[in-house]
Order: C-alpha cells, then sequence, then structure tokens
C-alpha cells in the first residue's frame, strides 16, 4: 500500500485503531487506516534526564 502511494516502507507506519500494521496484515474495505511518519533523532549533546548525551 505505501508503496503504492509513493511513500517508504521505512518512513512511514501504517496504524488501524492502536495496532501498528506489518506488510503481512489483511486489511478489509471497512478499516480505517493513518499514515503515520516515522521521526527518529535528535540533536547532539541536547542531555536527557539520566544521563544519554
Amino acid at each position: 500500500m505505501l508503496t503504492a502511494l509513493g511513500l517508504h516502507r521505512d518512513a512511514h507506519l501504517v496504524v488501524r485503531g492502536e495496532d501498528i500494521l506489518t506488510s503481512d496484515t489483511r486489511l478489509t474495505e471497512t478499516d480505517e487506516l493513518e499514515i503515520v511518519p516515522v521521526i527518529s533523532g535528535g540533536a547532539v549533546g541536547g542531555g536527557v534526564a539520566g544521563g544519554w548525551g
């Protein structure tokens, strides 16, 4: 589905309700889906409570 929409699988998630779907998930005509872009990264040395960074 993502390929048909011109979207990269590694950069987007397909969500149905509260479930993240995988490529082997069967869909029905009544499914309501949300396509969510994956966001990752952060500032180097930005610091997180607990000492990460």
